[in-house]
This record gives C-alpha cells, sequence and structure tokens, in this order.
C-alpha cells in the first residue's frame, strides 16, 4: 500500500475477550508500515466499563491508532433476543451475544464502507495492508477458504450423521465448495448495507428450527456467514489465515 494509507480493523468481543483484543491491536499495529493509521472499530458485546476505559487508554497509547466503539445491547436488544435461543442442547449462554455480533457491524458502523475483521484469537505476525487492498467492489468480503475443507467435506457431522458437504447443503440449499473460515473477513460494509446484509443472517440463522440448530448445525455463525455470501465473496492467500503447528 502507498504511504500515507489508513485502515479500519474490525473486533468483537466481550469482557473476557479484552485483553486478547488489546494483544491483537498491538500485533497490527507493530506490523504496519510507519506512515499508515488504523482505526480499531470494536464491537462491544458485554464489555465493562472499567475494561472500556482501559482499552481506550491503551489504544491511545498505540502510534497512529484510533478507537470506534459500538454497544450491541445497547444498540440492537430486539434482534439479539431474537438471537439468543440459538444455542446448542438448550443451555443458555453456551453461544454468548459475541458469537453473533458481526452479524450488525454494516449497520453499527455506518460511516465506514470497508473493514477487515480478525478474531481476537488470530496472532497478527505481518502487515495486513496487501489484504486491506483488494478489491471487493462487487463482494460482500474477501476471504480465505478452510484449510481443511477437503477432509472437512467427505468427514461425517457428529451432529447429522452426514457428510459437511451434505449437511450444509440440506441446512442452506447451497454448496460448501468454497467454505471459508469467518474468523479472518476483509468486509464490504457499504454492500452489506445497500443489500441488509444484517437482515439476510439474522434470517438465516432464525429459519433453522430450533431443534435442526441443536442436532445439526455444525460452526454457528461461520454456517451462517457461509449461506449468506457464498457465491459473493473474493478469495485472499492463505497466508492471511492459517494456523501454524
Amino acid at each position: 500500500m502507498p504511504t500515507g494509507s489508513h485502515l479500519n480493523i474490525a473486533l468483537s468481543g466481550d469482557d473476557n475477550y479484552a485483553k486478547y483484543m488489546a494483544v491483537t491491536m498491538q500485533n497490527v499495529v507493530q506490523c504496519l508500515p510507519k506512515s499508515t493509521t488504523v482505526n480499531f472499530l470494536v464491537i462491544d458485546a458485554g464489555i465493562k466499563p472499567q475494561t472500556i476505559e482501559t482499552l481506550t487508554d491503551f489504544v491511545g497509547s498505540l502510534e497512529c491508532a484510533t478507537l470506534t466503539m459500538v454497544n450491541l445491547a445497547d444498540k440492537y436488544p430486539e434482534e439479539l433476543a431474537r438471537l439468543a435461543p440459538y444455542c446448542h442442547d438448550g443451555k443458555e449462554n453456551t453461544i454468548s451475544v459475541g458469537t453473533y455480533g458481526l452479524f450488525f457491524i454494516a449497520e453499527a458502523f455506518p460511516a465506514f464502507d470497508k473493514a477487515l475483521y480478525i478474531d481476537v484469537d488470530v496472532i497478527v505476525r505481518h502487515d495486513l495492508s496487501p489484504a486491506y487492498a483488494t478489491a471487493i467492489d462487487d463482494k460482500y468480503a474477501a476471504v480465505v477458504r478452510m484449510l481443511t475443507h477437503a477432509q472437512l467435506g467427505a468427514t461425517k457431522s457428529s451432529r447429522s450423521g452426514k457428510t459437511f458437504a451434505e449437511n450444509f447443503t440440506d441446512l442452506y440449499g447451497k454448496s460448501s465448495e468454497n467454505y471459508f473460515n469467518a474468523g479472518v473477513q476483509l468486509l464490504n460494509l457499504k454492500k452489506m448495507r445497500q443489500e441488509k446484509v444484517k437482515d439476510q443472517l439474522v434470517k438465516t440463522l432464525t429459519d433453522i428450527p430450533l431443534q435442526t440448530f441443536a442436532t445439526k448445525v455444525e460452526y454457528h455463525n461461520q454456517d451462517i456467514f457461509n449461506a449468506v455470501f457464498c457465491d459473493k465473496v473474493a478469495f485472499l492467500p492463505l497466508r492471511f489465515n492459517c494456523q501454524l503447528k
């Protein structure tokens, strides 16, 4: 990327993940060229006020970094209530509000047209500018195909007994051929707002009967993103989302 560039980096989590969020922020900044600025867009899924203050001070200590936060519970209480029953085995809080927080990112940050979302358990080791520069004008996102999909496609689901590929198609009517990991996504927030992707994501999830969700859905929000984004994604090089042993 040319000098003087700017990145929007999106993160999501509750109070339990705030410390990991801070580590991710520091890693992102340390790997960027000195002339690049970054705005961290944080989806607050239950971060305590004292932790927010600490996080704000921390970002202020980072060179060329700013922080923009949105509290999901304050902004989307009714929709979050609709999503709340979607936890496995009927156990409350098995899936937190943060699990589905990314559904709301485009609407939550209307002033931004593009953001690179990173799970807070991702370790950033190199400059993210090349990923951020990926063209996604006509796509919802740029993503990385799952490394294990060749094996995953033929593996029987622990819930349905069918292969992953068969189970995915049965649930969503879509192919899982290009199934991607939702932990790193360059998101076209503008297009997502224009095409009401938040509503598509919420509807795709809530259209699944709760019993079916409990017995057949394998990967929660990742499945839903794959079902909705499907053929509207570009692909990032593998190096932007891989697991090293």
